[in-house]
């Protein structure tokens, strides 16, 4: 859990084939199942925390504010 992050959001047309892809580059394995949104974290040079956030083009504030919680509280749901 963390008290700062700063937050990229990028809007996708095919967000499934995005969230596996952004999974397996950073080794995680993929989802294997389907997904809405998904977000990762990296952090910068400076060792700040960065979450990169994606989403289909036409979203809703719910889903967005998932992956934001995501941005501070990590895998709170599993």
């Amino acid at each position: 859990m963390v008290d700062e992050s700063k937050i990229r959001w990028t809007p996708v047309k095919n967000i499934q084939a995005t969230c596996e892809a952004e999974s397996r580059k950073r080794k995680f394995g993929g989802f294997g199942y389907a997904v809405e949104a998904c977000s990762f974290w990296d952090k910068d040079d400076d060792g700040n925390n960065i979450c990169s956030i994606y989403t289909k083009v036409s979203t809703n504030l719910h889903t967005l504010g998932h992956e934001v919680r995501h941005c501070f509280q990590g895998k709170w749901h599993k």
